[in-house]
């Protein structure tokens, strides 16, 4: 395939491509591919548009992957939080045994104690 230079007066005309692809029903005349719009004009660009609507575009890609991060964590805090219920409860199952264990090895070690203060004072 060639790639040939033109001049802009060989009658070739630019095509504004962020007018180009805008959604139909929009405030701007759709152009066709070679740069007129339907009622075979050209396209109605404002000084300073091409900048303005490039910061929009920026824009909202900004607002789309902070929104898509939003959801993103979203989402991972549910699938955490999911996989830690069962060990949570496991967990407040383990204390829960500790805590009785730990009553009954006090009142044991009490009773030793008390065997252990006997057997000295008899010596």
């Amino acid at each position: 395939m060639s790639t040939k230079l033109r001049r802009n007066n060989d009658g070739v005309r630019d095509i504004d491509w962020l007018v180009a692809f805008k959604p139909v029903g929009s405030d701007v005349e759709q152009p066709d591919l070679i740069g007129t719009t339907s009622k075979g004009s050209p396209p109605r660009i404002q000084p300073g548009r091409e900048t303005d609507e490039g910061e929009q575009f920026q824009q909202r890609i900004a607002e789309a992957k902070e929104q898509g991060r939003q959801e993103g964590q979203r989402a991972g805090e549910a699938a955490s939080n999911q996989r830690l219920e069962p060990v949570l409860a496991q967990l407040k199952l383990m204390l829960l045994g500790l805590s009785k264990e730990r009553a009954a090895v006090r009142q044991e070690s009490e009773h030793d104690v008390v065997l252990l203060a006997v057997a000295i004072a008899r010596r």
